[in-house]
Parts: C-alpha cells; structure tokens; sequence
C-alpha cells in the first residue's frame, strides 16, 4: 500500500531490522517469502527494484554497526523490551555460549550455555550489539 510504502521510505534499515528481529519467527517468516516473491516478480518497473534488493537484505544475519560515542546514545523502553525478546527467541534456539569465571580451565575462563536468565551485558554486546 502507498502509505506502508511511505513509511517504509522514512525508516533506516538499521530500524527494520530491529522491528523484524522482535517479530515472532513466524511473521518474520512470511514476510521474508512476500519480500522473495516480490524480488522474483520484478520486472523493472514501479515496485521492487533496488527497493526489493534492499529488503531483501534486511533478513540476512545481523551484523554490528560502529555508532560513534555510543556512551551518550539511548534506547526507549520499547526498544529495550524488543531486546529482551529478541534474547528470549534467540539465545537458547541459537544455542548461545557466555565467558563465565571457571576455576577448572587454564585461563580462569570458560564457555557455558547461555539462557534468557543468564544474559548479561556482555553477552548482548557479542551477540546482538
């Protein structure tokens, strides 16, 4: 619709794939075959495009952005919420692995499995951050 495609128009990528990364897997799932469909449909002319191209690539693996004095940057509440269920979906789906303190190995150190309870902020930064 002209007014989805105008909002969509006015958000970042970075926004989108933050929206998409807390919808449940199975929206995310049909939206990423509508997005593929469309880019098979293509046919240069008004719908798709590089626009397709671009979505498309919203459902590829996260990767880290550098944000410069990332120390004054904030997050609202429903930002912070969409974190938490990203952690929730994730962390025990993806199998996350932590550094926890280990008397037992050679550095101090070890890997252990992670879980929505366990997380810290150090966990969020090497995953999702």
């Amino acid at each position: 619709s002209k007014a989805m495609a105008s909002a969509l128009s006015t958000t970042s990528k970075d926004e989108l794939v933050f929206t998409i990364s807390a919808m449940p897997a199975e929206a995310r799932s049909k939206l990423a075959e509508a997005v593929a469909d469309a880019a098979k449909q293509e046919t240069g002319g008004g719908r798709g495009g590089d626009d397709v191209v671009i979505a498309a690539s919203v459902f590829s693996d996260l990767q880290p952005t550098a944000i410069e004095e990332a120390e004054n940057r904030a997050i609202s509440l429903q930002q912070l919420s969409q974190v938490l269920n990203y952690i929730v979906e994730h962390c025990a789906k993806d199998a996350w692995t932590g550094a926890r303190p280990d008397p037992k190995a050679k550095s101090g150190w070890g890997q252990v499995a992670l879980t929505a309870k366990t997380v810290n902020l150090y966990d969020v930064a090497a995953k999702i951050i």
